[in-house]
């Protein structure tokens, strides 16, 4: 940890001067500094310095994609699903092919039982990228919650197919075949997987 540390505060310490030095620079970049700083601000726990520096970025620039994300998810992680809501739903119609916000946006949504919406952005992920196996975890899981065990099944067996090393797409097939009281294809999928 101490290796870590000493790399982000050489970093952080690089970009302060940078940004500091920055006058020559054009503002997208000295906004992207801002924004590397505050992921640098969380990545050592410094949650509240990092909020800071998001909203600094959004201040100058309200449209900022990376900054409307990571607030967002930031928030999320904080406890405020809603308000980290809102900063993914400006992040996404700012850039509606953000991958990363949809995923985030999903996984909010999904934790406040907004299952409908969760699942389409989940599907927007399985749209832009179709082999991005978080996308498909969340959107079986989503699926199951919602009573949708069918629908679940079929995007875990999706996600085996174009992922057949990953372990967990089978660990997520098996509960979701729990569910249905499915010993059978319990014992099949476990055997597929070994």
């Amino acid at each position: 940890v101490d290796g870590l540390t000493g790399k982000v505060s050489a970093t952080r310490t690089r970009l302060e001067q940078t940004r500091a030095g920055a006058r020559d620079v054009p503002p997208p970049q000295r906004l992207w500094v801002l924004v590397r700083l505050a992921e640098l601000s969380w990545r050592v726990g410094n949650l509240g310095d990092a909020e800071r520096r998001y909203r600094e970025v959004l201040a100058k620039e309200p449209t900022q994609p990376d900054a409307l994300n990571l607030l967002g998810l930031l928030l999320g992680t904080r406890g405020d699903r809603k308000n980290g809501i809102v900063f993914l739903r400006r992040a996404v119609a700012v850039q509606p092919g953000f991958i990363e916000a949809h995923r985030n946006l999903a996984n909010l949504l999904w934790a406040e039982g907004a299952l409908g919406e969760a699942r389409q952005h989940c599907e927007k992920v399985l749209e832009l990228a179709p082999g991005d196996l978080p996308a498909h975890l969340s959107l079986a899981l989503i699926s199951r919650d919602a009573g949708d065990l069918a629908a679940a099944v079929e995007v875990m067996e999706r996600a085996i197919a174009l992922h057949p090393t990953a372990a967990r797409p089978y660990l997520n097939l098996c509960d979701i075949l729990k569910a249905r009281d499915d010993g059978e294809r319990i014992v099949a999928v476990t055997a597929a997987a070994a």
